[in-house]
């Protein structure tokens, strides 16, 4: 049997918990105002992926109703007790059977890296079941091509895989999952990486 390469990142995120998410807490991403500016008043938001619930701080602060799901239970531990009135959940994303046409808005950054490129389009298919018509997406991914396990600062130089994508290849994997894509664009780092560029797309259903 293929291993489970999700299940051996998160590994190595429960084994980092709260020093990995100390070393992220200051990061703002300009991509997450732009994606709010698309959320209607009060919306209700989906973030896939939430990790120590960073980004999903931010969302439940500027009103909208937070779910945030991860399958590390360190990340979510540390979640739970830093971020009030958010809806935290130990969740597996390639298995999300979440009510049909509920969300107003999925935010999904840095999560699909952790994946089989195989598996993105099932997981990709699974959000856009839980979205209402019309609702946004946005998908933030690692620049490039291929896959490869990779050992930095940031996570001590334990070995995690990643998975790359090319801006088309992301566009054309949302296409195929019903999305309309409305706007994408490649960006540099916040974390300052050099060498990492990001792909950003945004999209409806």
């Amino acid at each position: 049997m293929k291993p489970d390469s999700l299940l051996a990142t998160i590994a190595v995120y429960n084994a980092l918990g709260a020093r990995y998410a100390d070393q992220v807490a200051h990061v703002k991403l300009p991509q997450l105002a732009e994606f709010m500016d698309m959320l209607p008043p009060g919306a209700r938001v989906l973030d896939v992926g939430c990790a120590a619930g960073r980004d999903s701080a931010i969302l439940k602060d500027a009103g909208f109703k937070v779910t945030g799901i991860d399958l590390s239970e360190s990340f979510l531990e540390f979640a739970r007790k830093r971020v009030l009135g958010v809806d935290f959940r130990l969740v597996d994303a390639r298995e999300l059977n979440m009510e049909p046409n509920i969300f107003d808005g999925v935010w999904v950054h840095a999560m699909l890296l952790n994946l089989d490129r195989s598996e993105v389009p099932s997981v990709l298919q699974g959000i856009w079941k839980a979205m209402k018509p019309e609702a946004t997406l946005l998908v933030g991914v690692k620049e490039g091509l291929g896959e490869k396990f990779i050992g930095e600062a940031l996570v001590e130089n334990m070995k995690r895989r990643e998975t790359y994508f090319k801006r088309s290849e992301l566009e054309g994997l949302l296409r195929n999952s019903g999305f309309e894509i409305t706007k994408s664009y490649v960006s540099g780092d916040a974390l300052g990486r050099s060498t990492t560029k990001w792909v950003y797309v945004f999209a409806t259903k």
